[in-house]
């Protein structure tokens, strides 16, 4: 199925993992112009529910940041509404735009989010498709050259030797900015995984369909060994190339 015209992007904070109650949901509406997605409109909420329990939302990992919540609060850039009328939103916004699929980075969480809400509170779950850029990235990003040589200079790579793949470190790749901090708020992570999805689809992402996140080591793919004089020598590759001087290694 090639690229739908229009999409959702949406991104959800939660106050932990186990009981991942939403106190924060931004989503942007997205069009296909020109090979890339262009923003055309968004919305970003405060769960009442949660942001008004002060005690619970306090035990949110990133409870300090109420600050630039009452802010945008104050500026008018989010809306603080239950989530029930949230919910509506996106399912109008859904059948306005006729959106077949709903982009978000490491879209598994966020399906579970919706749901454990949806659950919990007793509305229905507006969301029914998911695509997972994260995913999408992994094949087309992740498994680069560029992007192993990136993880390795920066080190965003795990004790365990595996490259740290989340939107902040594959924002900071694609664009050069090391320095980038991911804000953790709706609407703005939004924005950072378009941005992702775009890159992909500059690097050959085509057509709609599910890709699972892969786990990649920062290790060069291939090796070759040589024994000479009793000891054995490893070498480590990415890429062959035969040209008229022999085998170039990179």
């Amino acid at each position: 199925m090639l690229l739908p015209k229009k999409i959702m992007v949406l991104d959800t904070e939660t106050i932990g993992l186990e009981k991942r109650y939403a106190y924060d949901i931004g989503f942007i509406i997205a069009e296909l112009k020109s090979g890339r997605y262009v923003e055309i409109d968004s919305e970003h909420y405060a769960v009442k529910q949660v942001y008004d329990n002060k005690m619970l939302f306090e035990t949110a990992y990133y409870a300090n940041k109420r600050p630039l919540y009452v802010q945008s609060l104050k500026a008018h850039k989010m809306k603080r509404k239950h989530i029930g009328r949230i919910f509506q939103r996106i399912k109008t916004q859904i059948k306005k735009h006729k959106i077949d699929f709903v982009f978000a980075y490491n879209s598994p969480f966020d399906k579970s989010v919706m749901r454990f809400n949806s659950d919990y509170f007793k509305k229905a779950n507006p969301i029914k498709n998911w695509i997972d850029i994260q995913g999408i990235a992994s094949h087309y990003i992740h498994k680069t050259r560029q992007y192993k040589d990136f993880a390795n200079k920066h080190k965003k790579v795990t004790p365990k030797g595996y490259m740290r793949t989340n939107a902040e470190c594959t924002y900071q790749a694609i664009t050069g900015k090391t320095e980038f901090k991911e804000q953790h708020m709706g609407l703005q992570d939004c924005r950072i995984e378009l941005d992702i999805l775009n890159e992909c689809i500059k690097l050959g992402y085509n057509k709609t369909k599910p890709l699972k996140k892969l786990f990649l080591t920062s290790e060069l793919d291939n090796s070759f060994k040589i024994t000479a004089k009793g000891k054995t020598y490893t070498f480590k590759y990415h890429s062959m190339k035969n040209t008229r001087n022999g085998l170039v290694l990179n």
